[in-house]
């Protein structure tokens, strides 16, 4: 396990994730806030514009339910998660589609349930990328 590498630009950049990597969402929400470079899983494929929505929608979700993944039937679940995110749409003024908003929810709801760093570990490795919250010119 590699310990991070400063960047020219004084930022982290983890090369293998390793101790660093927070066990739980709360934790990765909390480096996320701070700017850190974090992994997450590349869930868009469809560009960069897709993919910020997807990672931006899911750190507020998990900020929404402070790092506690919704409890209930899945219906119930989803309604709750839908609920946040028309909320969330209304407020910071973007939108999703279908494809965007459900795969945000998976991704939020993985990280709460299952564990940030679990998630991250059993992803496949061609799907991890590295995320920073200034990086997507929003709420930076």
């Amino acid at each position: 396990m590699t310990s991070p590498k400063e960047t020219g630009k004084g930022k982290k950049v983890f090369h293998s994730w390793g101790e660093r990597l927070p066990e739980t969402a709360i934790g990765a929400l909390s480096l996320w806030d701070k700017g850190e470079i974090i992994p997450s899983i590349e869930l868009g494929g469809l560009g960069p514009s897709y993919e910020m929505v997807i990672q931006v929608s899911a750190f507020e979700l998990i900020r929404h339910f402070k790092g506690k993944a919704p409890k209930g039937t899945n219906k119930e679940i989803q309604d709750i998660m839908d609920n946040a995110l028309f909320e969330m749409e209304r407020t910071m003024k973007f939108g999703h589609s279908g494809g965007t908003a459900g795969q945000a929810k998976w991704l939020a709801y993985r990280y709460m349930k299952s564990g940030y760093k679990k998630t991250i570990q059993e992803a496949p490795s061609d799907r991890i990328i590295q995320i920073e919250k200034k990086s997507w010119r929003f709420g930076a």
